[in-house]
């Protein structure tokens, strides 16, 4: 398989895939000390490394290839009730982190796995298309926000629970900053589903 110099958007993929590959690998331990080893995600997140590598090898098809990879997981992933209600509910942090990385390393992965190849068998300037860095920094803030927004509504019962009981207490209680915390939680699941709907357009 002929060999190129490797592209900013074959960086971009590598690092993706091995973020989506190493998170997989932090969720098949987690997983493991509560319910036992699952070998599927340990399978999911070995091919997935393995992917990045080969990517970073720099065979013209290889960022393709990560990318339908990436994409079959996710799509494996997002069927899953169990990912659904993680995302659905911030607490606990730790699964609801985890899936929100899945989520927008397999965005990256598979937009810039399919860029990449393109760019690989057209032999176009290996530079990083306009406005990339800027949505790749953006991509990266939403994550940060919505993982320290969970963090905020763990720190907080109240904001947990973001239900009826919560809209209720917060009206008797007054208490702005309790409501500054139920708005966090609240905009952060409107912004998970927008990315929940943002993966399913892209399968």
């Amino acid at each position: 398989m002929k060999r190129t110099a490797l592209s900013g958007l074959g960086l971009v993929t590598t690092a993706a895939l091995l973020t989506n590959g190493i998170a997989y690998l932090v969720y098949f331990f987690l997983v493991a000390s509560v319910a036992g080893t699952i070998i599927p995600i340990l399978v999911i997140a070995l091919l997935t490394l393995l992917a990045a590598g080969f990517v970073a090898s720099r065979a013209r098809l290889a960022p393709l290839l990560g990318a339908i990879l990436v994409l079959l997981s996710t799509a494996l992933d997002l069927s899953q009730p169990e990912t659904i209600y993680n995302l659905a509910h911030p607490v606990p942090v730790s699964f609801y982190a985890l899936n929100v990385i899945f989520l927008a390393s397999a965005l990256v992965a598979c937009a810039c796995g399919i860029g990449a190849t393109i760019q690989n068998y057209r032999e176009s300037p290996p530079q990083l298309p306009r406005g990339m860095k800027t949505a790749l920094i953006g991509l990266t803030g939403i994550v940060i926000g919505l993982i320290l927004t969970a963090l905020i509504a763990a720190a907080n019962p109240l904001v947990g629970a973001a239900g009826t009981s919560c809209h209720r207490a917060c009206r008797q209680s007054q208490d702005p900053h309790l409501g500054w915390l139920l708005a966090r939680a609240q905009h952060a699941h409107r912004v998970t589903r927008a990315l929940i709907r943002g993966v399913y357009a892209c399968l």
